[in-house]
């Protein structure tokens, strides 16, 4: 069987998906910061992968996969020579130098695209029919980058079942490895991760520092499920089905592991003047449908305010 030509935009994310898919031995080329380029050009990425019912995680090494890696800057790609594109970066990274100049190119390729994103493209939203996505423009960093896009169904389609498939020697025997990659025929099923980044990862910011994303979870649980539930709502009431969701439950159960506190909170934390707002996107959402929450108001209006006292700070820095 023909393997693909993979091009992954962000190698921080981008690296897990990566390693999945060269276990099916195709080609993965990462877009990443030059001083990350090199260093995987050298010496390869590792990625380390918790076990349920193993003391240690698995490591796994891109030198030893079936596939190939490398890794370049955003300048030194022609999305051209590849059959898929994957979205791994944060959302305001699409918007910066070099990058925003590849995400035109990627557009007039016609090359198919599959995000792994939080947050979801903009040429995502304009797909959802119950959404006016003009209206959501105020959530994205720079949301012109994404004028043009296609998916990849039958290509994503085969990686689903290769990952699947794909069994990994660890020295107890031939293992299946946990993170999946999933396709669904529902536009609606992606929007499941808004509760859980409402409930859980953007509580992890608090006025003047952050929290383990346990901790904005079930320090107090109430509060969580009642902003997790107002956001299944919204979802429903765009036009997911209950069954594409994930119950509170069971996401409250999932972050008892959650032991770090979430990448927004740590960029705000490391002095970010943007990050991905998934919330200003879900108010905006919830706006639409006349809907609001007291708890997602606060999330925006504590967001802004980290972000502004973040800019006022870069003058005095430089």
């Amino acid at each position: 069987m023909s393997t693909y030509n993979i091009l992954i935009l962000g190698a921080s994310y981008g690296s897990l998906l990566a390693s999945k898919i060269l276990l099916g031995a195709h080609s993965v080329k990462l877009v990443c910061l030059p001083t990350e380029a090199d260093l995987i050009n050298s010496e390869g990425f590792r990625v380390r992968i918790p076990i349920r019912g193993r003391s240690e995680p698995i490591e796994l090494d891109s030198r030893k996969l079936p596939g190939r890696v490398s890794a370049a800057r955003a300048t030194d790609v022609d999305p051209r020579e590849y059959d898929l594109i994957g979205l791994a970066m944060q959302e305001p990274q699409y918007g910066s130098p070099g990058v925003r100049e590849l995400m035109n190119a990627v557009a007039t390729s016609r090359v198919p695209c599959m995000s792994i994103m939080n947050m979801p493209p903009f040429a995502y939203m304009r797909r959802v029919p119950g959404i006016d996505s003009e209206l959501l423009k105020p959530a994205y960093t720079a949301p012109e980058v994404w004028e043009e896009f296609e998916k990849g169904n039958e290509i994503v389609r085969r990686l689903e079942k290769e990952i699947d498939a794909a069994r990994f020697d660890a020295p107890e025997g031939r293992i299946q490895l946990p993170v999946k990659l999933r396709f669904y025929d529902s536009i609606f099923v992606p929007l499941a991760k808004w509760a859980m980044l409402m409930a859980g990862n953007y509580r992890c910011i608090t006025e003047d520092g952050m929290r383990t994303a346990r901790e904005a979870v079930h320090s107090d649980l109430e509060a969580s499920r009642s902003i997790y539930d107002f956001v299944l709502d919204v979802c429903v009431k765009i036009g997911a089905s209950r069954d594409e969701l994930v119950p509170f439950e069971r996401y409250a159960a999932a972050a008892e592991s959650l032991s770090r506190p979430a990448s927004a909170a740590r960029a705000l934390n490391n002095g970010a003047s943007n990050i991905e707002r998934a919330d200003k996107l879900v108010q905006l959402a919830a706006k639409q449908k006349g809907m609001r929450h007291p708890a997602l108001d606060a999330i925006v209006a504590l967001v802004d305010r980290r972000l502004e006292a973040n800019r006022k700070m870069r003058p005095a820095a430089a």
